[in-house]
């Protein structure tokens, strides 16, 4: 067995170790603590990265965004360009899936910008796990393949819309006006797509 297979078998157990906590979590907990004020839960509940419902009262929006590429040059100059957008309130980076993967343990995410191509994990199983992990807000792809069916399988791994590399400031202009104007929860059966306004949109 290679080092590859190794490291998806680790991944594997690490989702059965998780949804056995999700699972008992929720049989445990929810009714008795979910409807305490936030600052009387347990920190399990609290912290945990993929509970679907934020008890947080409503605010201005400010996102978590998580950059997944194992380019360091790329998640540089996108993070650059985020960084002072005034809605986006941390910026994570992680080198592969395997990465990306911890920092969704140890921080709350809302927005993921996740390379296809990356060693360890992809991005295509990367997305695959963040799904079946119930992680229910948006994925953005982006991938320097142009061919079609790269690009199906990547929307069909859970990502929601894909960028072609580069992403340049037309796209994180597209990116930022999406954010803005949406709720960063994924829609079911439905995937954003570029309209003829030229503006990102759920269908």
């Amino acid at each position: 067995m290679n080092d590859k297979e190794n490291d998806l078998g680790s991944v594997v157990q690490k989702i059965e170790v998780i949804e056995e906590r999700i699972s008992k979590l929720e049989k445990a907990c929810y009714f008795n603590e979910v409807n305490k004020p936030q600052s009387e839960m347990p920190s399990y509940i609290r912290t945990y990265p993929f509970r679907k419902h934020s008890m947080k009262p409503a605010a201005e929006p400010s996102y978590n965004i998580l950059l997944v590429d194992d380019c360091e040059i790329n998640t540089k100059i996108l993070g650059k360009s985020l960084q002072n957008i005034p809605s986006i309130n941390n910026i994570y980076t992680a080198v592969d899936g395997l990465d990306a993967l911890g920092k969704f343990h140890k921080n709350d995410i809302d927005i993921v910008i996740l390379d296809k191509n990356m060693p360890n994990l992809d991005g295509i199983l990367t997305s695959k796990i963040l799904r079946k992990l119930e992680y229910d807000k948006v994925i953005f792809g982006c991938t320097g393949s142009i061919i079609q069916s790269d690009i199906d399988e990547f929307v069909e791994s859970g990502v929601d819309y894909i960028f072609t590399k580069p992403m340049d400031k037309e796209k994180i202009a597209l990116f930022l006006t999406f954010i803005k104007n949406n709720s960063v929860l994924s829609v079911p059966n439905k995937h954003i797509v570029l309209n003829d306004a030229g503006v990102l949109e759920w269908i």
